[in-house]
């Protein structure tokens, strides 16, 4: 009767500070570029890729989505 639903995202590489370590060895935009070359799409991915994909989850139009895992990912678990 409550109407609440479970999911969850899985994101790859997302453009944050988590990433600091990573593309300071090298310098920011070739460490993103390399890792953008592990991913399908060709691209590390941006915050609002995430936000967007939670805003769809928390919205009326996902009423009927629930037990799912949105991989947010540029298609790199399809690999």
């Amino acid at each position: 009767q409550y109407r609440i639903t479970c999911n969850s995202i899985h994101p790859v590489f997302i453009d944050t500070p988590i990433l600091d370590g990573i593309t300071s060895r090298m310098g920011r935009e070739e460490g993103l570029a390399k890792l953008g070359r592990q991913i399908p799409l060709g691209a590390v991915g941006e915050p609002d890729d995430i936000a967007w994909a939670a805003v769809y989850l928390a919205s009326d139009e996902a009423k009927m989505v629930t037990g799912h895992g949105l991989y947010v990912d540029g298609g790199i678990s399809a690999m």
